[in-house]
């Protein structure tokens, strides 16, 4: 099956969507299926459109979702792992800390302090 771009990458922003709706973690051969493809086919698409492999894309998408939280409400970390489909806290601070450097606390200190306005 083929995809325009924006079109591929709005069925996996649903698909992870719904994934975090639920809080169960969005996996390659789901995606697959609900998208009728096999694996090896939505591996050449995400390639293609994306330039990374659909399960680090995925894996992305997850980060972003709990960088939105932390940036946009002020739920616990816990409550953000949860709703960004990692489980546990401690799965989400691994794999912040492995992806961004960073733990999802030290993220959204630095993202508060740079969102305030500037006392000069």
């Amino acid at each position: 099956m083929r995809w325009t771009r924006k079109g591929f990458l709005y069925l996996v922003h649903r698909y992870a969507n719904e994934c975090f709706a639920r809080e169960d973690p969005p996996r390659v051969q789901e995606l697959a299926d609900r998208l009728g493809v096999s694996s090896s086919t939505l591996r050449r698409q995400t390639q293609t459109y994306c330039g990374v492999t659909p399960s680090v894309l995925l894996r992305t998408l997850r980060r972003r979702q709990a960088q939105k939280l932390l940036r946009r409400t002020n739920l616990s970390t816990t409550t953000v792992a949860y709703r960004a489909a990692y489980g546990s806290r401690r799965t989400l601070f691994r794999a912040f800390r492995r992806e961004t450097g960073r733990s999802p606390r030290e993220h959204e200190r630095e993202n508060t302090a740079a969102a305030q306005p500037r006392r000069d």
